[in-house]
């Protein structure tokens, strides 16, 4: 009788030895899936880094040389109003010399502030490059990171992934 219960006992064993090998490779295949899933979105997130990198400069490119018109329009604006009421003021009064004098470094300042403002605009572009740059390095050491931890678990999945391995381990 304790032959027949040791029996009942090893089939048991076994039984649920088996259940669990094939538990185990089920999820081991699973998580293998799901890694090489995951490897394909990194995969992709690195082809368009420079894509997007290189939109994120277009757009900061395109935001300095728009600002940068509208401020040359600004002052082209300005510089224009102001000679011609200099016109006006010197056909009208005989001190044309001092007036002229006057204006021309008034324009002269008009230049100097924009010139000023454009190297402003040209560090600030620098920096916003820079910027760029450096976010697109660590985007890709990010996504290069977690490329390496999912292959490590593809390995260790693949180790695990069938019914064999599993019972025999």
């Amino acid at each position: 009788m304790s032959v027949v219960v040791a029996a009942i006992g090893v089939g048991l064993t076994a039984t649920s030895m088996i259940g669990g090998a094939r538990r185990g490779s089920k999820q081991s295949r699973l998580q293998k899936a799901s890694a090489n899933r995951q490897l394909g979105h990194i995969n992709q997130a690195l082809g368009e880094l420079d894509t997007l990198a290189g939109q994120k400069s277009d757009i900061a490119q395109s935001d300095y040389t728009g600002s940068l018109t509208a401020e040359a329009k600004t002052v082209g604006r300005a510089k224009t109003k102001m000679l011609a009421q200099g016109e006006d003021a010197m056909t009208s009064f005989a001190f044309s010399g001092d007036a002229h004098d006057t204006l021309s470094q008034a324009t002269d300042e008009m230049d100097y502030t924009f010139d000023e403002s454009k190297r402003q605009k040209e560090i600030e572009l620098d920096k916003t490059l820079s910027a760029i740059d450096e976010w697109k390095g660590s985007e890709a050491s990010r996504l290069n990171s977690e490329k390496d931890v999912l292959n490590e678990q593809i390995k260790v999945a693949s180790t695990t992934d069938s019914f064999w391995e599993n019972i025999f381990g």
